[in-house]
């Protein structure tokens, strides 16, 4: 067989023996870390919006010395997730209009379809961004502020912008819009496990995200 040139180089490759390369404590050597402790500092929910931390026990040898200097950030993911039919009270044209709606409890937001099939096939028609939920308990509403059975209520403020106006479900407070949103489950069960759920995810998102509003930042 006639070897080209490239074939030729291949093969003689080929029986070149790669170097062997061991460690001088041989194969089965195990090396401890050089690295030790010069300092630490403490991270919990409270201290995120500093930005220096004290280090502390630094050893006297150590050049390190005063206040670790970063900014940090934490969000909210994950958590609590639930679906199903939910009807909301909406504005339209002036006029209020119960709405049946496909919701999704996911994270940090309500999430609305209009048909359980939108939901993986379309943007959500809306949304309800629990972070700004002032809320204190998500649970029966009076008669007085919603006679329809299985109705709560998700109190939500915002900053406001030039184009928003006062309608039946929000309305503007100085520099905030505040929407007070009435949702009905459609039985007693469906109403409380859905209470359950949301105050369980407001829960976690006030604990574990500090932008997040709580009850006390805004009172109507």
């Amino acid at each position: 067989m006639k070897l080209t040139p490239l074939k030729r180089l291949q093969k003689n490759d080929s029986r070149v023996a790669s170097p062997s390369v061991q460690s001088p404590g041989g194969p089965f050597a195990v090396r401890s870390s050089s690295f030790q402790l010069v300092g630490f500092t403490h991270l919990n929910i409270s201290t995120l919006t500093r930005n220096a931390w004290t280090l502390e026990k630094v050893p006297f040898s150590s050049p390190l010395d005063g206040h670790l200097l970063m900014s940090v950030s934490c969000s909210f993911e994950g958590g609590i997730t639930e679906r199903g039919f939910l009807t909301m009270f909406e504005d339209v044209g002036g006029f209020g209009a119960w709405n049946r709606r496909w919701c999704v409890l996911s994270g940090m937001h309500l999430r609305y379809w209009r048909y359980p099939d939108d939901e993986t096939k379309k943007d959500a028609i809306g949304q309800i961004d629990l972070r700004r939920c002032t809320t204190r308990r998500v649970e029966l509403v009076a008669r007085d502020v919603c006679a329809r059975q299985h109705t709560f209520q998700l109190t939500c403020v915002r900053p406001a912008y030039s184009g928003d106006i006062n309608n039946l479900v929000q309305e503007i407070h100085g520099s905030a819009l505040v929407s007070k949103l009435l949702l009905s489950a459609d039985s007693k069960e469906e109403r409380i496990l859905w209470c359950n759920k949301l105050n369980k995810a407001l829960a976690n998102i006030r604990a574990w995200d500090p932008d997040a509003l709580r009850p006390e930042d805004y009172q109507v």
